[in-house]
């Protein structure tokens, strides 16, 4: 709420709500997103199209994509400091969404998936730690469930 009135609010609350990587929330683009069935896809490229991308953007200097990045890390500040939390990063919005996916109980291998990973493993080493709060909720349900 804190990013409301700023120019880059859908995109900052694209990245909390999703846990999409910053670079895959600006190559988003309309035939990425279908509104009736609530989707969206990050699209994902061959090996010759990102080596061609590569290539590309050594010739290209990406402006444009710089600036409308740092313009969305700034829009996360200001709206942290709105908020009256510390600043944090866009990134930060994505771990965010993937450890309250994760004590939410949602799957690791769905939310794999969603974040984009090569293996459930990935998403196990990066955000698998659990609150103390989701250890205690997790070992009360277990004795509740051997106890019945």
């Amino acid at each position: 709420d804190a990013a409301r009135d700023n120019r880059y609010y859908v995109a900052v609350r694209l990245l909390a709500e999703t846990g999409l990587r910053r670079g895959d929330a600006l190559a988003l683009r309309w035939e990425n997103i279908d509104l009736q069935k609530q989707t969206l896809w990050v699209k994902e490229l061959s090996l010759e199209a990102i080596e061609a991308c590569t290539c590309r953007a050594q010739r290209q200097k990406p402006q444009l994509d710089s600036s409308t990045s740092r313009n969305i890390q700034r829009s996360v500040q200001i709206a942290c400091k709105k908020a009256g939390r510390p600043a944090v990063s866009p990134h930060t919005l994505r771990h965010s969404a993937a450890t309250t996916m994760l004590e939410a109980g949602i799957p690791i291998h769905i939310v794999s998936r969603q974040l984009g990973h090569s293996s459930i493993n990935v998403t196990a080493d990066v955000y698998g730690h659990v609150s103390d709060d989701g250890a205690r909720a997790a070992m009360e349900t277990l004795g509740k469930l051997l106890n019945e």
